[in-house]
């Protein structure tokens, strides 16, 4: 990513992270479509309202695998080949400890944070049942996705796409089995996510470990290095607060969305399926720019970062209004799928009128977000998440639904803080663009 055309180094390194991100979320779609339509509206209730819950604890850790790919991607584009193998084994022995870590705070915390969380009793038990089964498969979750990482660090997101693209497919008849022949409800849908990523933990190790290139592990260099594991700590912790941080503004409202029944649960848990979809370019783009920055960074090439910003910004705002159009077109047919009862599909039509035209501008956050963390500073994200996208949030929902207890005030609190965090973004890179650009930060 030194060299050559930017924006198609920027598409073509961002095609496979967002189509490997639409797998990732295609996990939990499938277990929607699943129960909803053979189970029922408490199940996709029960599997749908609980996406912030598991992105909350799970978010953190993930965070894990942006800051070993800033590095790795930095040391790869300033050709520090020992530094490079430090990171890798680091990374992925770290993921495995953290692995553990999670899945026995997930088994712990569940009853506690679905409490909190409002959820109904109808709904309590099936989520209880799916969520301490989902965690289960939180070792090769990580594992995965660092490992992945690693691919990409060097600029290799294809293999990862087509590892998941696999696993995805196999995802598909494992529901099928559990959940329409074996008639497992939302304990099948858990069993076979976890087989799912398995199955992609195990892939992705094998490819790793057989790999000729600079991407190769080495199991007799599996230890971790304490300064280069301070490196990663550095970009990865504040990664995972920022993580974190939309994570439990969401899980507060969400528990706001609980209140008012499992229509509501049943019609935001189909919405936001759709949200994970119509998001992930956004994302996609601003991991790009994020590797970008990296290796021109370690490269010393900050000649390039101008115009990869701007490429980058123009592609993802095409992306992203293209597929709020198809789905705004399409909201019935689309909803469809997950449940066939009018009102939940309506309540799920409320949440795209209110969200899905702000989405491009959630373009400026991902990119700007992408390129300061980068250059090396991901401190500044996270504080913006924190007071922007947190604590606004928190308190919009807190102070809105006293006075005026409706749904529509609880949604609005999305494109708000959306528009509110972009704009800080903005200011901050007009008064740091020097500085990003010509050298890290």
């Amino acid at each position: 990513m030194t060299e050559g055309i930017i924006w198609k180094q920027l598409l073509f390194f961002a095609i496979p992270l967002f189509l490997s991100s639409i797998l990732q979320q295609f996990y939990g779609i499938i277990d929607s479509l699943f129960v909803g339509n053979f189970v029922g509206d408490l199940a996709l209730a029960a599997v749908g309202s609980t996406g912030s819950l598991v992105n909350l604890l799970v978010g953190f850790f993930l965070g894990l695998s942006a800051g070993a790919g800033v590095v790795i991607a930095n040391s790869y584009g300033a050709g520090d080949a020992v530094r490079m193998e430090k990171a890798k084994h680091t990374a992925i022995l770290v993921a495995a400890i953290c692995g553990v870590a999670l899945t026995l705070l997930g088994w712990i915390l569940t009853p506690v944070l679905l409490r909190f969380m409002n959820t109904p009793d109808g709904v309590y038990e099936l989520a209880i049942v799916y969520l301490r089964l989902y965690f289960l498969g939180m070792i090769p979750m990580l594992i995965y996705n660092v490992g992945a990482g690693i691919m990409r660090s060097i600029g290799n997101s294809r293999e990862p796409m087509m590892i998941l693209l696999f696993c995805g497919i196999f995802h598909i008849f494992a529901d099928y089995l559990f959940i329409t022949l074996w008639k497992m409800g939302v304990a099948g849908a858990a069993y076979a996510t976890g087989i799912s990523q398995l199955l992609s933990a195990v892939w992705v190790m094998w490819r790793l470990v057989r790999s000729d290139g600079p991407d190769r592990l080495e199991w007799q260099r599996m230890k971790i290095d304490m300064p280069v594991l301070g490196s990663i700590i550095r970009v990865s912790v504040p990664a995972g607060f920022q993580s974190s941080m939309y994570s439990i503004a969401n899980l507060m409202i969400q528990s706001y969305i609980n209140m008012f029944g499992s229509v509501a649960m049943a019609g935001s848990a189909a919405y936001f399926k759709i949200d994970n979809f119509v998001f992930s370019p956004v994302t996609a783009m601003g991991l790009a720019v994020t590797t970008f920055v990296s290796q021109n960074v370690g490269a010393g090439r900050f000649d390039r970062i101008q115009r990869a910003i701007r490429n980058a910004l123009m592609m993802a705002f095409s992306f992203s209004i293209f597929l709020a159009v198809i789905v705004i077109l399409f909201r019935y047919p689309i909803l469809g799928w997950f449940t066939k009862s009018p009102a939940v599909i309506e309540t799920g039509i409320l949440f795209i009128f209110y969200l899905i035209p702000f989405y491009p501008i959630h373009n400026l956050t991902e990119v700007l977000s992408g390129t300061i963390r980068g250059a090396g500073n991901a401190t500044t994200p996270m504080v913006i998440t924190i007071f922007c996208i947190g604590i606004f949030r928190i308190v919009w929902v807190l102070i809105m639904t006293h006075f005026w207890f409706d749904l529509r005030m609880v949604i609005v609190s999305f494109p708000i803080s959306w528009i509110l965090c972009a704009a800080c973004f903005c200011l901050y890179y007009k008064k740091n663009a020097t500085l990003i650009t010509r050298k890290a930060l």
